[in-house]
């Protein structure tokens, strides 16, 4: 989407797909946890294959996280 996101992001969209608003209680964080090696900003820009093939996303970033924890909580038969 050419939109910069981050693994908190992420976990955010993960955690309330969940149904769980506290997920600071839940994960760990801090600067010493990062690897030094990766990158800082990575992020993809589908204006290639637009323009090429047409071709534009049909869902978000939200959507997209949402639909994979919904998938693995059925897939593993469980909910929170």
């Amino acid at each position: 989407t050419g939109t910069l996101r981050s693994v908190q992001d992420l976990v955010k969209v993960a955690f309330s797909a969940a149904g769980i608003d506290d997920w600071q209680s839940r994960v760990q964080t801090g600067s010493d946890l990062v690897r030094r090696v990766d990158p800082q900003n990575l992020f993809g820009d589908a204006s290639r294959i637009e323009e090429d093939l047409g071709w534009v996303p049909k869902k978000g970033f939200d959507e997209t996280i949402a639909e994979m924890v919904a998938h693995d909580i059925a897939l593993f038969g469980r909910t929170v």
